[in-house]
C-alpha cells in the first residue's frame, strides 16, 4: 500500500497538510468525475488540490491533473471559467490539518508539531480543535497499573466505596 500525497492548505499564513479530500464530495454531488490519469501510486486520486482557509471559509485555490487522454485539466475545466479561487460551499465534514515538523508516529500515521480538526458546513469553519504536539515523547504516559493506583488513592481520600 502506497501512502498518498496529501492536499495543502494555506491556514493561518502557514501551509498545512490536509488528508481530507473536498473535492471528492464535489465529484460526488454532481455525479460525475473526470477520468484523470494516475501518474504515480502516491497520486491515486489523480489531481493535486491546493486550498485555503480565508476569513472562516474553504477555498479551492489551485487545481492540477492530466486525463487520461493526455489533456491539462486545470481549475477552469472543473468549474466552468473560475481559475482564481472557489468558495467550496459543496463540503460539510471535518477537516485534519497538521503543521511543523514530524515529531513521531510512523510512515502510516505521522505525528507533527501541531495538529488541527476543523468542523466545516457548507464550506464555512464552524468549530475549530487545536493539539500541540511539540512535546511529543517527552511527556510521561502512564500505565494503567499507574492510573488505576491514582484512581484509587482519589476515591479514598473522596471516601468513595
Amino acid at each position: 500500500m502506497t501512502i498518498q500525497s496529501c492536499e495543502l492548505l494555506l491556514y493561518r499564513g502557514s501551509k498545512a497538510r490536509m488528508q481530507e479530500l473536498p473535492l471528492e464530495m464535489y465529484f460526488s454531488l454532481n455525479g460525475a468525475r473526470p477520468d484523470f490519469y494516475i501518474s504515480r501510486t502516491s497520486l491515486r486520486r489523480g489531481y493535486c488540490g491546493s486550498w485555503e482557509i480565508h476569513d472562516g471559509k474553504l477555498y479551492l485555490i489551485g487545481f492540477d491533473a492530466v486525463l487520461k487522454d493526455g489533456a491539462s485539466f486545470a481549475m477552469e475545466n472543473l468549474f466552468h471559467g473560475c481559475s482564481e479561487r472557489v468558495f467550496a460551499e459543496w463540503f460539510t465534514g471535518v477537516l485534519h490539518v497538521s503543521q511543523g515538523a514530524r515529531v513521531g508516529g510512523d510512515r502510516y500515521k505521522p505525528i507533527f508539531e501541531s495538529s488541527f480538526e476543523l468542523n466545516l458546513e457548507s464550506g464555512i469553519v464552524v468549530k475549530t480543535t487545536e493539539r500541540n504536539d511539540s512535546l511529543y515523547g517527552k511527556a510521561h504516559y502512564y500505565s494503567d497499573s499507574e492510573v488505576l493506583n491514582d484512581l484509587n488513592y482519589v476515591m479514598k481520600v473522596l471516601r468513595i466505596k
